[in-house]
């Protein structure tokens, strides 16, 4: 029988004992080896933890640290993103990753609620828009079909009616209210943050990536997103003369997100919406760690939520 590896023979990263694949690149080592030595016995399956079972070898749960080459990878993305926004020219090239993904989410989330919605860059006025067209019925008739349609899918997961169940009647309430029209605004500045958070996660786990350079990569564009956040916030809620241009872009008339969330909705000052949400920026570094942390535990209760019956 071939001895365990304690190094990764692929990416060379150390493995705890009875590890059968790599925690950083995500290989199957008796795969690795029957590759390359057609002679070696087939990879073993991993057995079927009973309930309440201890886990099996090399499967602890574990809380996993950020390895040294995960340290450098964030350290170099940072450094990479802070030079990148420092310099005009680049951060305008860079500055349409943010545009494109800060339209997806504004589309995305106008179709949920009704709204047919089609993301674009604006050439008039810089940076991108997402025209809207009159709610219709046919779309909100089509979201709750689908909503009944995971109804009758998962009848047999009570975990997972509950959940359901739960955020059908939170879609509900914003969607009968001026909610939708919030959620709808802060989808755009939102999903920048659920993709910074997404890179930030890639570069700490390091698995299942081709080449070792995509992990300061995505810590770069994660953290460029979080600093073009970051600056915006800092400018509303500091500089007068950062809130006036703030109101004039798209031609006037409190287009942008939080105007029209500080003017129609909260009924604050500019600053105070920049404020409010200068918070969720912060922690999106810190979600992205919790999740690497606990990732184990996340895993276990979502393959909970989506198995088709407990």
């Amino acid at each position: 029988m071939a001895e365990e590896p304690t190094n990764c023979p692929k990416c060379g990263a150390a493995q705890p004992e009875g590890a059968l694949e790599c925690a950083r690149c995500g290989i199957v080592f008796a795969r690795w080896q029957r590759l390359h030595d057609p002679d070696a016995p087939p990879p073993p399956q991993r057995p079927v933890p009973q309930e309440g079972a201890a886990p099996a070898a090399g499967e602890e749960e574990g809380t996993p640290a950020i390895e040294r080459e995960g340290w450098i990878a964030l350290a170099t993305g940072f450094g990479l993103a802070l030079l990148i926004y420092l310099i005009p020219l680049t951060r305008f090239l860079l500055s349409y990753l943010a545009v494109l993904v800060h339209e997806l989410g504004h589309a995305i989330v106008s179709w949920l609620f009704g709204y047919p919605a089609l993301p674009a860059f604006d050439f008039l006025f810089g940076g991108g828009f997402t025209p809207t067209w009159e709610r219709s019925t046919i779309l909100r008739i089509a979201v709750y079909a689908g909503i009944a349609a995971l109804f009758w899918l998962y009848r047999r997961n009570g975990a997972a009616l509950v959940a359901l169940a739960v955020l059908t009647l939170l879609y509900s309430i914003a969607a009968i209210t001026q909610a939708h029209q919030v959620v709808i605004l802060l989808a755009g500045h939102g999903s920048e943050l659920v993709f910074a958070g997404i890179f930030l996660f890639r570069a700490m786990k390091g698995s299942a990536i081709l080449h070792k350079v995509e992990r300061p990569l995505y810590a770069m564009a994660g953290f460029f997103l979080l600093f073009g956040n970051l600056a915006l916030a800092h400018r509303l809620v500091t500089s007068e003369e950062a809130r006036i241009a703030y109101e004039e872009a798209k031609g006037g008339g409190a287009w942008m997100d939080f105007s029209q969330i500080a003017r129609d909705f909260l009924h604050v000052e500019l600053p105070t919406t920049a404020l409010i949400f200068l918070p969720m920026i912060l922690a999106t570094p810190v979600v992205a760690w919790l999740v690497f942390r606990h990732e184990a535990r996340l895993r276990r209760l979502l393959l909970r939520l989506l198995a088709l019956a407990p």
